[in-house]
């Protein structure tokens, strides 16, 4: 790939996963998203490992996690449990998310919890 054409694809990434969230699908795959892209599944793993250091599966959970986040500062968790926030942020299991989960932010989502609460108290 060309500078271009890594700007260009790196572009169309971001507005894929900013604009359409795509990543809230659960069953979300490489080829589904190099499809997406308009670019071949070697293209985009490339950029992911070498502009995001990250694989696909990382990044994709990495945004997953940060979406949880998101859910629980808009106070979500009043009416939903832990697991139901994480499967509405695109993760397909409960064991995935935890260790996506202390992958991205080195502490359990209950450990981030209670800290959350203890902070806005």
């Amino acid at each position: 790939l060309s500078k271009l054409e890594i700007e260009g694809l790196n572009q169309k990434l971001k507005e894929v996963f900013e604009v359409e969230k795509v990543f809230l699908n659960s069953e979300l795959t490489l080829a589904q998203l190099s499809e997406k892209l308009g670019a071949s599944t070697h293209d985009v793993s490339w950029l992911l490992n070498n502009v995001h250091n990250a694989n696909f599966y990382d990044y994709v959970n990495g945004l997953r996690v940060h979406e949880f986040i998101h859910l629980l500062k808009t106070g979500k968790l009043q009416d939903y449990t832990i697991l139901a926030l994480a499967l509405e942020a695109g993760f397909k299991s409960k064991s995935t998310f935890n260790k996506a989960f202390k992958t991205a932010m080195s502490e359990t989502p209950s450990q981030f919890i209670q800290k959350l609460k203890t902070s806005s108290q």
